[in-house]
């Protein structure tokens, strides 16, 4: 199960959509937009984050192109995943057609997307919990892999295992405090009760896998 979301690089500009929805550095957007504002202040915020998301989603083609050279190996590793008879999921807090978009981007087969209709979203346990019901898979055979703590952070108390795969490129929306292969705490955009618990002893979370690249994970799955 692969949590990763290939939107976050290059085909969404989060820089502007934060400037638009008006939401601080460091807060995650949809969750500060749904707990700060309300009524017509919502409801502008909401438009201003679907119009961006609207806006990433023209020119497929053009799309598809920087989506290869941005995840490098990321559609020919759901096709090895495929192969091998494993199942994959894509876990993303953008809205159900952005989301569509990104699915359309492969041509291998993603076996189950969540948007952000499902609430509480990552790094809540819950959307995983609902992906291993779904697939009738216990928690800890499920491998959650991303670009950002919050991608993989519930393996803590899902007993899963976890996977970084380090951030590329200068077009993230977010920067990772690390130490070695340990992860800082305060990368975290939310803190569930699940994450106030381990902050009491422990500073930073070290995941179970590092990789460089999607081509490096690729490489791993293949040899296996």
């Amino acid at each position: 199960m692969n949590s990763k979301d290939p939107s976050v690089v290059g085909l969404i500009n989060f820089k502007r959509m934060r400037e638009r929805a008006k939401v601080p550095d460091g807060k995650d957007i949809f969750p500060y937009v749904r707990s700060h504002y309300k009524g017509e202040e919502y409801e502008k915020a909401m438009q201003a984050i679907e119009e961006e998301e609207y806006i990433a989603q023209q020119n497929v083609e053009l799309q598809k192109s920087e989506f290869v050279q941005s995840f490098p190996y990321a559609d020919e590793l759901v096709k090895l995943l495929n192969a091998k008879g494993i199942k994959v999921g894509l876990l993303t807090r953008n809205g159900r057609k952005s989301m569509e978009h990104t699915v359309s981007l492969f041509t291998g087969k993603i076996d189950l997307a969540y948007c952000r209709d499902i609430q509480p979203s990552k790094p809540h346990i819950d959307p995983f919990i609902q992906i291993s019901k779904e697939w009738g898979i216990p928690c800890e055979n499920l491998l959650l892999a991303g670009d950002h703590l919050d991608d993989f952070i519930a393996s803590i108390t899902l007993h899963s295992r976890s996977c970084y795969v380090r951030s590329q490129g200068t077009k993230l929306s977010h920067t990772q405090q690390t130490v070695q292969d340990g992860l800082s705490l305060k990368n975290c955009q939310q803190t569930p009760k699940y994450i106030e618990e381990y902050k009491k002893t422990h500073q930073f979370y070290i995941p179970d896998l590092v990789v460089e690249s999607i081509s490096e994970l690729y490489q791993a799955w293949k040899e296996l």
